[in-house]
């Protein structure tokens, strides 16, 4: 189980990668239109390219949907469950 911090510099860790992988992406698009690439380097590079725009689309949407309101709703329910068994302030 992850505690919030953890789940914070993971999201970020995260977050950084991906910002690596879109300035590869970047680069890749340099070179194909620079160099000139056979058809499978090319293949490859858009491959690689569009692998790290459909993870980064991914870990958007996870990110920005409510997933975790399920889990909170719990959490709700055991701290009020605490509190009817030990009082507030114990």
């Amino acid at each position: 189980m992850f505690m919030r911090l953890d789940v914070r510099f993971l999201t970020a860790a995260v977050a950084l990668v991906i910002i690596e992988g879109l300035c590869g992406v970047i680069n890749a698009l340099q070179t194909i239109k620079l160099a000139a690439l056979s058809a499978s380097q090319t293949v490859m590079l858009l491959v690689a390219s569009a692998s790290v725009l459909i993870v980064a689309a991914y870990f958007a949407v996870e990110e920005f949907m409510p997933s975790e309101m399920g889990n909170l709703d719990r959490f709700v329910e055991v701290h009020k469950a605490m509190q009817a068994h030990t009082g507030p302030w114990h």
